[in-house]
């Protein structure tokens, strides 16, 4: 971007130059104009107290760099505003397009597109409205519970004991006092356990008949309980102690009185059509768990304020930690309250990381020394003394500087800008390390390019591997000097590429304000090293667990370690490592949400000492009986939600003990998705706002309106926010709500395969790994190679899985992806997550059980049909392109991520695009991660709603605001009836869930004309067969990430 520059008046002006302003003032608004002139803001207004001298000094400024000037208002209220000019032609004025010849007279003569009255109702939108959803009935009534008419317990109690023991009898007379009960107390003290067995007893003790149903946040956690208790009863589960969650129903309807479920599965049964009968059969609900507050928990709170006082025999018993006390009070007013006093849980020895780090000998490494932190510091001084409107430097020729120190180089670049470009091509020659720190000031060349502002050389560098958690000699990274320079565009590129990264940001700088100094003494400045090691290279923290395993089994311990990490891939990290250590032979277990039942079962019936790697479920779960020694990281990753650009990202963070946190998902999961839930449980005819301000925390009421604006748009809610059929399906696939209707829309081109392996991708994670500056160059080269033939990064993914399983079944995989620095981890949890989507739509209907693999994947290797289940699902994030880069329908431009594959690609100008939802936009930077390059063609036919149609009118096909084409009289109408005709079998087929002849002619004619452009097939020698086998087996339920970890990479 160009900078303001001031030059010398002209002679006619030499008079108003003596009355200028003081170089103070002056300095000032240079700032504010720089600011101006490189943000995306059009106007800036100054305030009226300048002088008139101060407003002449603003025009001459503006003259001098191509801003509009003016006055307005008049006496002491004139003031001067500034405006740039329009330096491009606006994005939303029409492109002109042709289509084949042959194709609009096929389509203009083709009596299959005659539309029957029947369809032309379905495209219509509703003016009177519906009384209900067949569809939506279907999936509540999915879920239901069995009706068991309550009974008098009679069976003997488990006799074993837990901390809350203590307090069995108190708990017990406080159920009788109150219909709306909370019981609050620490963790780990048997709550979960307990509970249910209390109120089992105190119904036997009054004799009267009771079913209690047991709801958890977790499948795994109501499973193991329901299983734990079950164990120590003596008696199989499913006979007294039952389990309903989403993959295993084990309850007797003759026996069986105290259910454990999920709050999916609660809620579900609270809001289908049999509510009264529900309710009329069940006593007690129990909800554990209230401080981890998922949506459906929140929902389930909304609706047991209004059902309490309707249903006079039932009681509702919160349960959670002592810290919630009043917030229960406040929500629920007349809720009887009882703390159970904290329990000494025996003798537990904490050791803290100080202690760790010297246990295993831990060296923070070398300090700067205070001389050279000095003299960067009067660097800086005297850096801001500078002007601020400056030249940019000359590029030198390498040749004369081939013979200067590289330690003066940066040095120089750093005060002054001068070698930077130099710097940067030295580097992509590979003569220097992109990461190579100055000697005595630890400057990395990055450092220099945020400093002095050159963004383009930021990106680039960051391109080729550079890493932004590099400190100088004053401990402050790229992002620190950003902030201290005020380079904000560079502090939001810098920002997103941190949270763009696998593990976000670990920041250990503020944990001495954690730190109780009444217990021990604290090397705060060895734990800094090691958190500043830990932000540079994650694996840092690996090595300090794999060291301090070593020294625990070195020691006399013989029980069992339990490692808490923050996901699981980081999982599945340390366990490799660990088997490859042949000193460490202990048996290594895995827990985490996605685990199968039988994995969990036999964990905890093995006695022997193991080593248990697990995430933050397992503070939920009954411990090992004979784990002895926890490590805690302390990390917790979490998904971060940014409503303005409807993106996730995930972040490992820093936590304290989860089990306590009282976390909201209304709060930070994405708003669209709440909404429509929502509609799960709600009256049909009820405001979706009105309904979740009743939360116990709730967004605010301009976001939950912009969102359920949104799902208009993509036609989830009707004009009455009532669900549509596609919402429903929207909804209940375990995915983000724009993949899904991408999947939809797979299903009826037959390019299934492609597009569940891009969505499992870009809900997973990036499958490749960080890589070295001297590994960046040759793999941006290899990536470019690859997406030759799709111009798209999400096309990429697909043909980088298809490679890897075809060298998967060749038992090559581990050289394939050494060669394409893939992360064999990541690459799992795409196949599970694909086979887990595959499940799900055969579980609803939408995939026939006896569907064939080849006749859903016709089209999986054509480019054009993969693009446009994209562009249908991820519409309205579309991309123009014009001479002057990317802009979005806001008319703003938006910088591509420099990882990307298209980075440096040619673009043709006047060319369209899109991008997933990972973007992000902050302050004036908006960054897109991922794009994919599409024709005008597939953006006028794919993109837009289904049932409102486009305004046509003068040969201008409108599809909002932003998207607009100007074609032929006969062209418009061709386009305009195949599109209302696709979508007719569109919302048939998401109705019906079948296609009949018809239909398939309908679309087979639609491909038709996505490839009568350019037809654009993938050259993948036939490797995409390789889905067969896991297609034909992907019902069986024993199919876990463990599985694939272990049985396809090979790792026992």
């Amino acid at each position: 971007m160009s900078e303001l520059t001031e030059s010398t008046r002209s002679s006619s002006n030499e008079s108003l130059q003596n009355e200028e302003p003081n170089s103070e003032v002056k300095f000032t608004m240079n700032i504010v104009l720089n600011n101006f002139f490189t943000t995306k803001n059009k106007e800036l207004e100054f305030p009226s107290s300048l002088s008139p001298n101060e407003r002449a000094y603003v025009r001459k400024l503006c003259d001098l760099n191509d801003l509009i000037f003016e006055t307005r208002g008049k006496g002491f209220k004139k003031y001067a505003f500034v405006s740039k000019k329009s330096s491009k032609k606006s994005a939303s004025e029409p492109l002109k397009i042709e289509f084949n010849t042959k194709m609009s007279e096929l389509i203009k003569n083709n009596p299959l597109l005659r539309l029957s009255e029947q369809e032309i109702e379905i495209l219509t939108p509703k003016i009177q409205k519906p009384s209900t959803n067949s569809l939506l009935d279907r999936y509540k009534n999915h879920f239901k519970c069995d009706l068991i008419q309550p009974a008098i317990p009679n069976y003997t109690f488990s006799t074993k004991k837990f901390p809350i023991c203590n307090y069995k009898e108190q708990i017990m007379n406080f159920f009788g006092t109150n219909r709306l009960l909370f019981i609050g107390g620490d963790s780990a003290i048997g709550k979960s356990n307990q509970i249910g067995e209390y109120i089992l007893e105190f119904y036997d003790s009054i004799k009267q008949k009771c079913r209690v149903i047991f709801s958890l946040p977790f499948d795994l956690l109501a499973y193991s309980i329901a299983l734990n208790i079950s164990r120590q009863r003596g008696e199989n589960l499913g006979s007294t102690v039952g389990c309903h969650v989403y993959t295993n129903k084990k309850y007797s309807n003759k026996n069986t009185l105290l259910t454990f479920c999920t709050h999916e599965i609660l809620l579900k049964n609270i809001t289908s059509d049999g509510e009264s009968s529900f309710f009329n059969s069940v006593t007690d609900i129990v909800l554990d768990e209230i401080n981890f507050r998922d949506r459906y928990l929140d929902f389930i709170l909304i609706l047991i304020r209004e059902i309490i006082y309707k249903y006079n025999h039932l009681r509702v018993i919160l349960v959670g930690p002592s810290q919630m006390k009043e917030q229960i009070q406040k929500y629920f007013i007349q809720c009887s309250i009882y703390i159970i006093p904290s329990i000494h849980k025996g003798n537990v020895k904490e050791v803290y990381l100080n202690e760790v780090l010297k246990m295993i000998n831990y060296s923070p490494g070398v300090e700067a020394k205070k001389h050279w932190v000095s003299l960067l510091e009067r660097m800086c001084a005297e850096k801001r003394k500078k002007v601020f409107f400056k030249n940019n430097s000359t590029k030198n020729s390498l040749n004369s500087i081939k013979n200067m120190d590289v330690d003066f180089l940066i040095e120089q670049s750093f005060k002054d800008g001068t070698f930077i470009e130099e710097l940067e091509e030295m580097v992509k020659r590979g003569q220097i390390n992109v990461n190579y720190q100055q000697k005595d000031f630890w400057i990395t060349i990055l450092i220099s390019a945020v400093v002095n502002g050159r963004i383009d050389v930021v990106e680039s560098l960051l391109r080729l591997g550079a890493n932004q958690n590099l400190r100088s000699c004053n401990q402050m990274n790229a992002i620190d000097w950003a902030k201290r320079f005020s380079q904000v565009e560079i502090l939001n590129l810098l920002e997103n590429y941190q949270s763009a990264s696998y593990f976000g940001s670990i920041d250990g700088f503020n944990l001495g304000n954690e730190i109780d100094d009444s217990k021990q003494t604290y090397d705060l400045s060895l734990i800094k090293s090691f958190y500043q090691k830990l932000s540079e290279n994650f694996d840092n923290l690996i090595d300090l667990i794999v060291k301090l395993i070593n020294k625990i089994l070195g020691s006399e311990n013989e029980g069992s370690i339990m490692i808490y990490l923050s996901n699981y891939s980081q999982l599945s990290r340390l366990k490799k490592i660990l088997r490859s250590k042949k000193a460490i032979k202990l048996k290594i277990y895995q827990i985490f949400e996605d685990i199968s039942f039988e994995e969990y079962e036999n964990m905890v019936q093995d006695k022997s000492q193991k080593i248990i790697l697990t995430t933050k479920i397992s503070e939920f779960l009954p411990l090992a009986e004979n784990v002895t020694v926890l490590i805690d990281t302390g990390l917790n990753q979490e998904i971060v939600h940014e409503e303005r650009t409807n993106s996730r990202s995930k972040k490992s963070q820093r936590a304290k003990n989860f089990s306590n946190q009282n976390t909201c998902e209304f709060l930070s999961y994405p708003l669209q998705e709440i909404c429509l839930l929502s509609k799960h449980s709600i009256a049909f005819n009820t405001s979706i706002t009105d309904f979740i301000c009743k939360a116990l925390d709730y967004p605010a009421f301009l976001q939950l309106r912009n969102s359920i604006n949104c799902l208009k748009l993509v036609d989830a809610l009707d004009t009455w926010e009532d669900m549509s059929d596609l919402g429903v399906h929207l909804i209940n696939l375990p995915i983000d709500l724009q993949y899904s209707k991408s999947i939809i829309y797979a299903i009826l081109l037959k390019c299934l395969e492609p597009v569940l392996v891009v969505v499992s991708a870009l809900s997973v994670g990036e499958p490749f790994v960080d890589l070295d500056s001297n590994q960046r160059k040759y793999f941006n080269e290899l990536k470019k190679t690859l997406v030759n033939d799709c111009k798209s990064d999400h096309i990429l993914l697909y043909k980088i899985f298809i490679m890897w399983k075809k060298a998967l079944k060749e038992k090559n995989q581990k050289k394939f992806c050494s060669k394409f620095y893939l992360n064999e981890l990541v690459l799992n949890e795409i196949e599970f997550q694909r086979i887990k989507l595959l499940k799900h739509l055969l579980n609803s209907g939408l995939i026939k059980s006896s569907a064939n693999t080849k006749e859903l994947n016709i089209n999986s290797t054509n480019v054009n049909c993969i693009k446009a289940c994209l562009v249908a699902g991820w519409y309205p994030n579309v991309l123009r392109y014009d001479n002057s880069g990317f802009v979005n329908s806001k008319d703003g431009s938006v910088r591509l991520n420099s990882m990307s594959s298209l980075w440096s690609y040619d673009i043709p100008d006047a060319n369209w695009a899109f991008h997933d939802s990972e973007r992000c936009i902050s302050g004036n930077v908006q960054i897109v991660q991922r794009i994919s390059l599409v024709s005008s063609s597939l953006i006028a036919f794919f993109a837009g709603p289904t049932r409102s149609n486009p305004t046509n009118s003068k040969t201008i096909f409108k599809i909002d605001n932003f998207i607009s084409f100007r074609m032929s009289q006969d062209d418009l109408d061709g386009i305009d009836l195949l599109r209302k005709k696709f979508n007719s079998v569109f919302l048939n087929f998401i109705k019906k869930m079948d296609l009949n002849d018809e239909d398939e002619k309908v679309i087979a004619l639609v491909v038709e004309f996505i490839d009568s452009e350019e037809k654009n097939i993938l050259d993948l020698n036939n490797d995409n067969e390789i889905f067969d086998f896991i297609f034909e087996n992907s019902e069986n339920q024993n199919i876990t990430k463990t599985f694939y970890l272990d049985e396809m990479i090979g790792l026992e």
